[in-house]
Formats: C-alpha cells, sequence, structure tokens
C-alpha cells in the first residue's frame, strides 16, 4: 500500500503504532528479565551465610528473652527484698600468681577444642571509662583496620593493660610487646550486616576480643563452625586459640560479629602471633 501511496497516513500512523508497540515490549520484557536476575541475586545466599544469621538471630532472641526475664524478676521482688544478679558458671584461677589470691580471676570456659574462654570482669568500669575519653574516629586515609583509634595518652593506657592480660592469659610478655589493637563503632544508624572475617596469612596463635561498650540488642559473637553465640559481657573478654593440633590456622576459630539493633558497641580486637611455631616453620 505504501508502494502505491507513499503519502497515505492511515498506513503511516499504523505502521509508527506498531513499532512503538514493539519498542515497548521489548524493553519491559528486558526490565522484567533484569529485575528477576537482581532479586534472583539478591536471594542466593552460601549456606555458611544462612547459617550464620539463624545463629545471629538466635543470639538476639536469647538476648530478649533474658532481658524480658529479668525486668519480670525484678517487678516480683519487693523493693525492700536485696537482688543479687545472675553470673555465669565460672571457675576461680589464680594461675599462682600472689596478686591474684586475693581477687581470682572468673573463668567462663566455652569450648576446649578449639579452646575458647571468657574472662570475666578484666577490666573494671573507671578503665573502660578512661579508655573511651581517649578513644577518636580514624582519619579517612589511615592504613591499620578498624573505624576508631585511640590517642597517645589512651596507647599508654592500653600498654599498661597489656601487662595485666598476659598474666590473665597465661602468655608470655614478649607476646604482648608492641600489640595493636583494633577499635570499632557498631550501631543501628551505621547500616551493617553480619561482620565477616577472613583467614589472614598473618601466623596467629590466639584472638582476643572485648566490649568496651556494650549494645542494648544485638552484636552478639559468634563462631558458626561451633554453632556458639556469646553474648559478651562488658569489661569482658574474650580469648580462644586460632590454631589447630597441627600448628595450622583452625576454620573453626573464625568469627563474626552480629548486627547490633539497639544501642551502640565499641570492640576492641587483636592478635597474638605465633612468632616461635612460625621461626621452626621456616
Amino acid at each position: 500500500m505504501l508502494e502505491i501511496n507513499p503519502q497515505q497516513k492511515n498506513v503511516l500512523k499504523a505502521i509508527k503504532q506498531i513499532k512503538d508497540d514493539i519498542k515497548k515490549s521489548t524493553s519491559s520484557m528486558k526490565q522484567k528479565a533484569e529485575s528477576k536476575q537482581a532479586k534472583k541475586t539478591a536471594i542466593q545466599k552460601t549456606d555458611e551465610e544462612l547459617m550464620i544469621e539463624e545463629i545471629c538471630r538466635e543470639a538476639t532472641n536469647s538476648q530478649q528473652t533474658k532481658q524480658i526475664h529479668n525486668a519480670q524478676m525484678v517487678s516480683s521482688v519487693s523493693a525492700s527484698t536485696p537482688t543479687t544478679p545472675t553470673l555465669p558458671q565460672c571457675s576461680l584461677m589464680t594461675n599462682n600468681l600472689k596478686w591474684l589470691m586475693l581477687q581470682p580471676l572468673k573463668v567462663e570456659i566455652l569450648s576446649v577444642d578449639p579452646f575458647i574462654v571468657i574472662y570475666h570482669q578484666t577490666l573494671h568500669s573507671k578503665q573502660m571509662e578512661q579508655l573511651k575519653e581517649f578513644i577518636v574516629e580514624k582519619d579517612d586515609d589511615a592504613v591499620e583496620e578498624g573505624s576508631l583509634q585511640l590517642t597517645k595518652i589512651g596507647e599508654k593506657k592500653m600498654r599498661q593493660i597489656n601487662e595485666k592480660l598476659h598474666f590473665v592469659t597465661g602468655h608470655g610478655r614478649e607476646a604482648f610487646q608492641g600489640l595493636r589493637w583494633q577499635w570499632n563503632r557498631y550501631n543501628f544508624e551505621k547500616i551493617m550486616e553480619v561482620d565477616m572475617t577472613t583467614v589472614s596469612s598473618v601466623y596467629r596463635q590466639a584472638g582476643m576480643l572485648f566490649n568496651l561498650q556494650q549494645p542494648l540488642l544485638g552484636g552478639s559473637v559468634i563462631f558458626p563452625q561451633l554453632q556458639l553465640s556469646i553474648n559478651l559481657p562488658q569489661g569482658s573478654l574474650l580469648y580462644w586459640s586460632t590454631l589447630n593440633e597441627f600448628a595450622a590456622q583452625d576454620y573453626r576459630s573464625i568469627y563474626h560479629i552480629c548486627p547490633v539493633i539497639g544501642g551502640s558497641q565499641i570492640t576492641a580486637t587483636t592478635y597474638i602471633k605465633a612468632q616461635q611455631q612460625r621461626q621452626q616453620q621456616q
């Protein structure tokens, strides 16, 4: 029809409409395909990621249940009746040190293989408040990991705490010389997923972590391969071994920090390097 009458308006209009419909249909199909692929990519997670999320949910539910139980206990007890806080089942240890005879360590063993333990009330409230005063935001161009850092005065106070920690953990003083802590803040405003740690090439013997500030809800420390979740009390030190019986890095010792739902959390993490074992391997 166009060959007979190229200027026929109805035919030209119909051809334009058909082309527009084809273009819209192609664009719509492409958008649907991209949306479907994006949803599929977002949904796909590894078995380990799904397991970590499940452990974090269980840890958070446990925190909520404990808080509700404590609130009910407080409301059911009269104001005149003195109450004592519920403490975990701990063993008292002195490590054969005279200065620990009057104030022994409160040790809670969570796992034997790998060795995971909590040294309760390692830092007292005054030490924690002093450290908080000397924590500042890290510069954007800083090379070291962690979102926070200590001032010079804070580093001096942390070295004094390290002197105590080497007695607590049983490591030699040389293991704590030049020990660097990584400081991080987690809160609800800072959108975050589970903090995924990775196996480092650095030869590590043990890891340590403590909460300088405990969140209201969330922020549990978990070891996925052990199905272990830990709601670490403020001022307590979490210690875990990172080597297996063959003196190789133990995959089970990889930990993760769950998202913080309420409040704010400040954590400090460090690793003790196995210098002697590493030199033997070399």
